[in-house]
């Protein structure tokens, strides 16, 4: 709503609207991050449906990601050092994404090495909600005329 209200300049979007120009940022899939063993990890992908009635343990900075799922019980951590060390070390079930910034080696699978340290299974989610394509976008009538909003999304289209 900013970017319409002309507050801001540009925005992370997850559509396109009219009146808006967009360049395509990234797509994101988000998985079940599972210990090993446990009976999803073995399957080659879920649907949300198959994680009904589980327990998730949520990093509550998950962003728009944390509405995915209505029908499993979370147990949100708003810390994220805190979230990252149950992760490593707990059984329970998870949420993960390809996103570089958010698929750490330090929950990822291949890290747990130590002593009580749980190796994780990541199982895609194919549901259509679960994979997410973002945009940069300005608002059109701030486009075309070399200002910051250009260079910017100049920069983020060559990339």
């Amino acid at each position: 709503r900013a970017l319409f209200d002309s507050l801001i300049d540009l925005a992370v979007c997850t559509r396109q609207a009219p009146g808006m120009r967009g360049v395509l940022l990234m797509r994101e899939n988000l998985y079940l991050s599972a210990p090993e063993g446990h009976p999803l990890a073995r399957r080659e992908s879920v649907s949300f449906e198959d994680l009904d009635g589980e327990t998730f343990l949520l990093f509550g900075g998950i962003g728009f990601w944390g509405d995915m799922h209505r029908h499993a019980r979370m147990v949100v951590q708003e810390d994220r050092e805190v979230w990252r060390q149950l992760m490593r070390t707990t059984r329970m079930l998870g949420f993960s994404s390809d996103a570089p910034v958010l698929m750490r080696p330090d929950v990822a699978g291949a890290a747990a090495e130590g002593e009580g340290q749980v190796r994780r299974v990541f199982v895609p989610i194919r549901d259509a909600e679960a994979h997410a394509t973002f945009y940069l976008c300005a608002r059109e009538d701030q486009t075309g005329g070399g200002g910051l909003a250009d260079s910017v999304m100049g920069l983020v289209g060559r990339l």
